[in-house]
């Protein structure tokens, strides 16, 4: 096992989403600096049956984490996953000025109202997004993230299971912001949006310097745009899913189809499947960029920001050829998909990443293995973690 003062070597990063589990371990060079590199990624689909929720689900998983984990050959069992989004209740919140313990307090009982929770039952995080303006007051925004007790405790269980040790249970707005924002002391403070499109669902992350300060998950991802193609096609739905994963344009190895689906490039009928799958996902696509736009909107409205700096696309779907188009022309803001990501070293991503996947599908499995790199173990100290949730229940191991 990696002991804690070997700091050449990462925790290993677990992103256990929907559709597929990622782990990944970064390395720094031997003179102690420069970017980080990857050391060992691992991605591995989910089954389509699997079980949404519970105990169930679990079992699915605990021998194909226990596969990913012998076929990485990671050096440590030192592990810091992330919840998925399906797993989390979340809502920002408008609270009078106080002081960091009152403000507990306050988030505490305003949760358990707001989101309709049962007192002792969840494990409640909140993003300190900081003041705004309410009529002629200022106000403290928080948004607040709870998950099920029982629910954390089935992913330790997992962990357990499979021989590893939890570091922290951290959540993906974090991890993602972790992996794409350099920090920054720039005054005004840089605002940047950044967009996760999954395969359940997108999540979207406003951050303002080193703050995030909004985050929703809207339901729209590649499990809507595979129906989609399903339907307009008459495909089933693992043959529209290969279908659109031929067509993608940021990676190099297109999937296998079956037969009678696919075509030599550049021929008429390939074309055609091209037109008839870009018919079917536009519309969805639109509707996210519309729900994208309305995040932008609220930003806008309640902290009186700038335009954004930048505009990243990340996610599985990021992949998509009409993503960047489309969301864009919703959401009114030029996204770009992510092709390096800025504390990492390039030409690792290239040899590293399995299946040659591109980065910006890894974003939050390397968001999660850079949190002890980047801060400090503190959880009640909100100035130790950039972008991090303030942790009024935590699973994080003491430092």
């Amino acid at each position: 096992m990696r002991s804690w003062f070997d700091k050449s070597r990462s925790p290993i990063g677990l992103d256990l989403g929907s559709h597929s589990i990622k782990l990944v371990q970064l390395r720094r060079g031997s003179n102690g600096g420069g970017p980080w590199s990857i050391e060992s990624a691992v991605a591995m689909p989910l089954p389509a049956e699997l079980p949404d929720h519970g105990a169930a689900r679990i079992d699915v998983i605990a021998p194909m984490l226990e596969q990913a984990l012998k076929q990485g050959a990671f050096s440590t069992q030192e592990v810091v996953m992330a919840l998925p989004s399906v797993d989390l209740k979340y809502k920002s919140l408008r609270l009078p000025e106080m002081n960091v313990s009152e403000l507990d307090d306050a988030v505490r009982r305003e949760a358990i109202d707001r989101l309709g929770l049962t007192e002792g039952k969840y494990d409640i995080q909140y993003f300190d997004a900081g003041k705004v303006r309410q009529g002629d007051e200022n106000r403290q925004e928080v948004i607040v993230l709870a998950a099920a007790s029982a629910t954390i405790k089935h992913h330790l269980d997992l962990l357990t299971k499979c021989g590893l040790h939890a570091l922290a249970i951290d959540v993906s707005p974090s991890a993602i912001f972790r992996a794409l924002v350099i920090p920054s002391e720039h005054t005004p403070p840089p605002t940047h949006i950044m967009i996760d499109v999954g395969h359940s669902g997108t999540n979207v992350v406003i951050a303002r310097g080193n703050q995030i300060v909004f985050f929703r998950t809207i339901p729209i991802g590649g499990q809507q745009l595979d129906r989609a193609v399903a339907e307009h096609l008459h495909l089933s739905w693992a043959t529209a899913s290969q279908l659109r994963a031929s067509q993608r344009v940021l990676t190099d190895q297109p999937a296998d189809l079956p037969a009678g689906v696919g075509s030599a490039p550049d021929s008429d009928t390939d074309h055609r499947q091209q037109q008839a799958v870009a018919s079917a996902v536009t519309p969805s696509l639109a509707d996210l960029g519309r729900e994208v736009g309305l995040c932008l909107r609220y930003f806008s409205v309640t902290f009186r920001g700038q335009r954004p700096e930048s505009a990243r696309l990340v996610g599985g779907e990021a992949a998509c050829p009409l993503a960047k188009s489309v969301i864009s022309q919703g959401a009114g803001i030029d996204f770009e998909p992510v092709t390096q990501l800025p504390t990492i070293d390039q030409e690792s991503c290239q040899s590293k990443f399995p299946d040659g996947t591109a980065p910006a599908q890894w974003a939050t499995a390397i968001g999660l293995a850079m949190r002890h790199l980047t801060q400090k173990h503190s959880t009640r100290a909100r100035s130790a973690k950039r972008g991090a949730t303030r942790e009024l229940s935590t699973h994080e191991a003491a430092a």
